[in-house]
C-alpha cells in the first residue's frame, strides 16, 4: 500500500510519504524496529555487524494482521538466528 502521493521529479518518481503511518522492521533479523506513530524524530536505530548486511522494511502492514509479512519475518529470524557452525564451510 502506498501512503502519500507520487510525484514525477526530474530524476524519476519521488513519493511524499507520511512516515508516522509506517511500521519499520529490521528485515535481516525479522524484528520490529518501531511501530506506526512510535518511531520518534525520524531516526531509526539498528545493529549491523562490521562489513555486514542489513535491510529495513517500511510498511503500513503489521505482523499481526498480515500473514505473509509474519511468515517472511519468521523465516528471516530463523535464518539469521543460526550459529555459524550450522552452515557449510565450503564456498559455493
Amino acid at each position: 500500500m502506498w501512503i502519500g502521493q507520487a510525484v514525477n521529479a526530474s530524476k524519476g518518481w519521488v513519493a511524499a510519504v507520511d512516515l508516522s503511518q509506517l511500521n519499520f522492521f529490521d528485515l535481516y533479523s525479522g524484528r520490529l524496529i518501531c511501530s506506526a506513530g512510535s518511531c520518534g524524530g525520524g531516526a531509526l536505530s539498528l545493529s549491523v555487524e562490521a562489513a555486514g548486511f542489513g535491510a529495513v522494511l517500511a510498511t503500513t502492514h503489521t505482523a499481526d494482521s498480515d500473514k505473509e509479512l509474519r511468515e517472511l519475518l519468521m523465516t528471516m529470524r530463523n535464518l539469521t538466528g543460526r550459529n555459524d557452525r550450522h552452515f557449510s564451510k565450503s564456498k559455493s
